[in-house]
């Protein structure tokens, strides 16, 4: 029977190393849980002082979808997986010892996946107790009385808890306590010499005032970031999906998050812990399985192709992206797409040339064509009539209106298809 022994500290500010050092050092294994009095708790694990996973904290599915994105992006995050009725302490950690012994991951990406989790989470505590020590010199400034109620960050470590009990990954994916602490504390240096200490990473921009945007902004400015200021994504999901730096992005906001053009609000985490579903033993095929619909987006822009992939992948369809138009037929021969998205405006060749070109293949008459644009006027509706478009569809995207069309020519096909 597994012995369990608790022990509980205050974390005073700036002292987060101070507190976890010791469990290094003295070569712990169990776990150590850091609780805030707002609600919030993160765990990290370690084994004989070094670190195994860690977990808890804000946006957890956010987090681990970020991470495979960052550091496996060959994997499909909605591939693979548990069954709903299994239940598992990290049932995260437990995916990571999924595809490593289905020979999914490299030990570096299985490491790489492990410090960016941990690394994030650190940050946030550091943050955390940041906003806590400034709480407190508040009170102490204007000569209150001790608030029970302040904001207080506490450390509680147990004996011999595993982040699973079924199984653990090996030991050259374990990582260095005093290393992921000096990583965490310089990001959270730079946050702080940026003048961001006040903002979440996990907090989303939302656009307020749209017409001082717009005067500001030159018109593809105001069109990217209209796009991307949804308040859907966190300014760490906005980052990766950027591929830039996360300081770099929230910077480039500061001057709009001042003037109150845009705000960061609090979003919700992605549902579904480990919705994902195994995979089936190799020798079994089923009869009535059909492959997943291919939609291929052929947009200039990269992260019009990322917005679609994030939708349909999400919708679980297939995606292929083109962001050549000169390459756009013979990707989509090699791929033989069951939808295409087709951008308008493109440098070279434009939509209504790319169009033409796709209906004299044989084999791409009767697949839907939607034309994607940000002018939804009526002679571009009749011109690309005119060239065998099947639809149109107004950017910036919206994800229940693009779902919905593809399932209204998705039923189309069928229709016809049982008529003939």
């Amino acid at each position: 029977m597994q012995t369990v022994m608790t022990a509980t500290s205050s974390v005073a500010p700036n002292c987060l190393r101070a507190h976890l050092t010791p469990y290094s050092e003295n070569q712990f294994t169990g776990r150590v849980d850091i609780n805030s009095s707002t609600g919030k708790k993160w765990s990290i694990y370690l084994h004989y002082g070094r670190v195994v996973w860690a977990g808890g904290g804000t946006h957890p599915t956010r987090r681990w979808r970020r991470q495979v994105a960052l550091h496996c992006p060959q994997i499909a995050v909605n591939s693979i997986g548990l069954r709903q009725t299994d239940k598992y302490e990290c049932c995260y950690y437990h995916v990571l010892t999924l595809l490593a012994l289905r020979q999914k991951l490299s030990v570096e990406q299985i490491v790489a996946i492990i410090e960016g989790t941990a690394t994030e989470i650190l940050f946030d505590i550091l943050q955390s107790i940041e906003l806590a020590g400034r709480k407190s010199a508040e009170d102490e400034f204007r000569q209150n009385p001790p608030n029970q109620a302040a904001i207080r960050v506490e450390v509680e470590a147990q004996l011999s808890r595993r982040p699973s009990k079924h199984s653990i990954l090996p030991p050259n994916c374990l990582l260095e306590m005093p290393k992921l602490l000096t990583q965490a504390e310089e990001l959270w240096e730079t946050w702080r010499r940026a003048n961001l200490t006040n903002y979440s990473p996990n907090h989303a921009p939302s656009l307020q005032q749209p017409e001082l945007l717009e005067k500001q902004t030159s018109k593809s400015v105001y069109k990217n970031l209209v796009a991307l200021v949804n308040g859907k994504r966190s300014l760490r999901d906005l980052a990766v999906f950027l591929k830039q730096d996360l300081v770099v992005v929230t910077k480039s906001l500061y001057p709009y998050l001042e003037q109150n053009a845009i705000a960061l609000v609090e979003i919700p985490d992605m549902p579904g812990e480990c919705v994902v579903k195994s995979e089936p033993p190799a020798t079994t095929k089923s009869k009535a399985s059909t492959p997943k619909l291919l939609i291929a987006c052929i947009d200039d822009s990269p992260q019009i192709c990322q917005t679609l992939e994030e939708i349909v992948t999400a919708a679980n369809y297939r995606f292929v992206g083109i962001t050549e138009p000169v390459q756009a037929l013979p990707m989509l021969l090699k791929h033989k797409p069951d939808f295409i998205f087709l951008d308008l405006v493109m440098p070279i060749a434009n939509g209504y040339e790319i169009c033409a070109q796709i209906r004299r293949v044989s084999a791409f008459q009767e697949v839907p064509v939607i034309i994607l644009t940000s002018h939804d006027g009526v002679v571009d509706r009749v011109r690309a009539k005119m060239v065998g478009a099947s639809d149109f569809l107004t950017k910036p995207i919206d994800p229940t209106k693009l779902l919905a069309t593809i399932r209204k020519h998705q039923l189309a096909s069928r229709s016809h298809s049982k008529a003939v």
